[in-house]
């Protein structure tokens, strides 16, 4: 999902662009810049979001695992 935000941006480098931010009572708030960098941090944001969402159903196993071997289960 995090990649497939990435991709959807138009002449941005997510991968090296920077952005700022802040964390306030539990929230990730996304500073000012330019609109590359607020979608950015949106993309991450909502990762973050999710990462915290399903932290108990983790697999450590699945750290590295590669995005080729990935499937969407509703894609059959």
């Amino acid at each position: 999902v995090h990649d497939c935000c990435y991709e959807k941006l138009t002449d941005c480098s997510p991968k090296s662009d920077i952005y700022s931010y802040s964390w306030k009572t539990g929230v990730i708030i996304c500073g000012e810049g330019t609109e590359c960098e607020k979608q950015i941090c949106e993309c991450d944001r909502a990762a973050a979001v999710c990462f915290g969402q399903n932290l108990r159903t983790y697999k450590n196993k699945y750290m590295f695992y590669p995005d080729f071997l990935c499937t969407d289960p509703t894609e059959k």
